[in-house]
């Protein structure tokens, strides 16, 4: 349908399509959103709200709305202006950003909150970029209560931004502030602070940004990237040394104290293989670019050289070993 030789004077432009669905999609939350969309009182959680409030509250149309608006405002060129588009983009970040928020909380897609405003940020006019960056930067802050309590967004989500953010002088409209010091004039540079409960080991960022993996003692934690919720809870048998992530992102390598290699299923946390035959604990696991084999390196108890495995076949089958004395550098 999009190839002219094929499909003649049928093609379908998609350009078009998409500035019609990305306007429509932001007309329908601008007509639609406003604060307590189901009626809920301040201390109501989204798992308690009734299916048939939920869906007559948020129908089909404004969930996809919600949902899909930035995937059809990125894939328009950024040369070409669209002024309708603009001006209901103006009024979506100045009045509803909050309510969609609530929205996205109530539907349980909070976490794609961060995903959504990185897309749209590439594709706006300067002004509109600076209060949705903002509320990109607000979300993982604000995402272990927000993701709960959906009306919170309007109160707690707030009081603690900083005092010359544009969100704050857009949303922050209660005359008596809860909190009156020790408040930030501008963002910081730091974006988000996850919180593990135990000795963090080792960290990788997966290749696309979505997702980053810790490990710890005895489980490895992978994380929702942009708003810092914990995706995967992975018990180990011993103290998970190091991880890395699979080239494609959907696998991720364990090296661990009891002197295997486990390689785990990002979307569903299922071991896919466990790789054995190690002399000593596994410091460091990395994947070859075609994500088929893995290479491992470890010492030896109370033995200063290092060791190399490559686990070439991608099925648990050893490969070659070799040895050498390399410093360790912990950072």
């Amino acid at each position: 349908m999009t190839d002219r030789g094929r499909s003649g004077l049928n093609k379908l432009d998609m350009e078009a399509h998409h500035a019609v669905l990305a306007l429509e999609c932001i007309k329908c939350m601008n007509t639609t959103l406003c604060q307590n969309l189901c009626g809920i009182d301040r201390g109501d959680c989204t798992g308690l709200i009734p299916a048939d409030v939920l869906n007559n509250s948020i129908p089909a149309h404004l969930r996809y709305a919600s949902i899909h608006w930035s995937t059809h405002l990125s894939m328009l060129p950024r040369n070409i202006v669209h002024p309708s588009l603009i001006s209901e983009l103006g009024h979506f970040a100045d009045t509803h950003l909050l309510h969609w928020l609530e929205c996205l909380s109530l539907l349980g897609e909070l976490h794609l909150a961060g995903d959504c405003l990185e897309k749209a940020i590439l594709s706006i006019s300067v002004q509109t970029q600076s209060i949705m960056d903002e509320v990109r930067r607000l979300v993982p802050r604000i995402f272990t209560f927000a993701v709960i309590y959906p009306l919170e967004l309007y109160y707690s989500a707030l009081e603690w931004l900083p005092v010359e953010s544009r969100i704050r002088q857009t949303y922050h409209t209660r005359k008596t502030r809860s909190v009156v010091v020790g408040l930030d004039k501008q963002w910081d540079n730091c974006e988000q602070v996850l919180h593990q409960h135990t000795i963090c080991l080792s960290i990788a960022l997966s290749p696309d940004g979505t997702y980053l993996v810790s490990s710890c003692r005895n489980e490895v934690w992978i994380w929702r990237a942009r708003v810092g919720q914990i995706y995967r809870r992975l018990r180990h048998a011993a103290g998970a040394l190091s991880v890395a992530f699979s080239p494609d992102g959907r696998y991720v390598g364990s090296g661990s104290e009891d002197r295997k290699v486990r390689i785990w299923n990002v979307s569903s946390g299922e071991l896919r293989q466990e790789l054995a035959g190690h002399s000593g604990p596994v410091w460091a696991v990395t994947f070859s670019p075609d994500g088929h084999s893995h290479r491992v390196r470890f010492t030896r108890p109370n033995n200063p050289h290092l060791e190399h495995r490559d686990w070439t076949d991608g099925v648990g089958n050893p490969g070659t070993r070799r040895a050498g004395i390399l410093p360790f550098i912990f950072i």
